[in-house]
């Protein structure tokens, strides 16, 4: 189920301004407390990863989104809804060094001791950004294409 936020504009918490015409997941727009504003630290890319999704086919696919060839789309309507400026390569890079940065992260947090973040190693949960970020990789021309 989506909720759409369709108020012509926004500002951040940063004080930036972007552009809404996006649909997001009921369960996103309550975690986040989006009303008239969005979270900075919640940040562009990895609302990218999540949204357009970037997340391996597998995993996405798990979670009910087959639409992949609608994915080129869908980034092009985030890049314009949330910034007024920049290049789809220039967001791309950013999703790739976030969840680099993220699955960095939870393998430290693993290899630490905690029980929760080696539960999401033992379970493949990183493997799956792995993968995730080989795909963006491999397929980064077909998400840049136009229609």
């Amino acid at each position: 189920m989506s909720s759409a936020i369709t108020t012509p504009r926004h500002t951040t918490q940063c004080g930036a301004t972007i552009r809404t015409i996006l649909a997001l997941p009921v369960w996103l727009v309550y975690r986040l407390g989006l009303r008239s504003t969005v979270p900075c630290g919640v940040g562009l890319a990895f609302m990218t990863f999540s949204w357009v999704p970037l997340h391996a086919r597998d995993v996405v696919a798990a979670e009910g989104f087959t639409d992949f060839a609608d994915r080129p789309r869908r980034l092009r309507l985030l890049l314009s809804s949330y910034s007024d400026s920049g290049s789809t390569d220039a967001l791309l890079d950013a999703v790739q060094a976030r969840i680099a940065a993220h699955a960095a992260g939870l393998r430290e947090r693993a290899e630490a001791g905690d029980p929760l973040f080696r539960r999401l190693v033992d379970d493949g949960v990183i493997d799956g950004l792995d993968r995730a970020l080989g795909e963006l990789a491999h397929g980064r021309s077909d998400l840049t294409r136009q229609a």
